[in-house]
């Protein structure tokens, strides 16, 4: 019976790379100095929870019900994984202290009326999308 490939040593933690490959069918090996596909490198776990993502579309609000867990745990979960598979820093995050100035700018000027109450919404809509990602 085969075993998942370990993607990380459980002595060191650093990566392992596959040094022979065997054809189930006609049983052909192949040696050589091959890396794994980064989703080889998650945990059953962390395959696990993609799969449920995956299969939810997306819903952070479905992994939270299905899983049991919290809104800030399922996106640690998802932040993990994007690091792991080397997209975790992509997109710049705002900073929390820099977004909640700006935000408060946006109200400022809302209020003094230089700006409309659809406009603000829509910089809020686009900050939130900002920090999402």
């Amino acid at each position: 019976m085969p075993y998942p490939i370990p993607g990380n040593c459980p002595v060191c933690g650093k990566e392992f790379n596959v040094v022979e490959l065997l054809c189930k069918s006609c049983r052909v090996t192949l040696r050589g100095d091959f890396t794994l596909c980064d989703f080889c490198r998650l945990s059953s776990e962390q395959r696990a929870f993609l799969k449920h993502f995956v299969a939810v579309g997306g819903s952070i609000k479905d992994m939270e019900g299905i899983l049991g867990i919290s809104y800030p745990t399922v996106k640690k979960r998802l932040a993990e994984l994007a690091d792991i598979l080397g997209v975790g820093h992509r997109f710049p995050r705002l900073d929390p202290k820099r977004a909640a100035a700006e935000r408060l700018k946006l109200l400022e000027l809302l209020a003094a009326g230089e700006m409309t109450a659809e406009e603000v919404s829509e910089k809020f809509e686009e900050m939130n999308e900002e920090e999402e990602r």
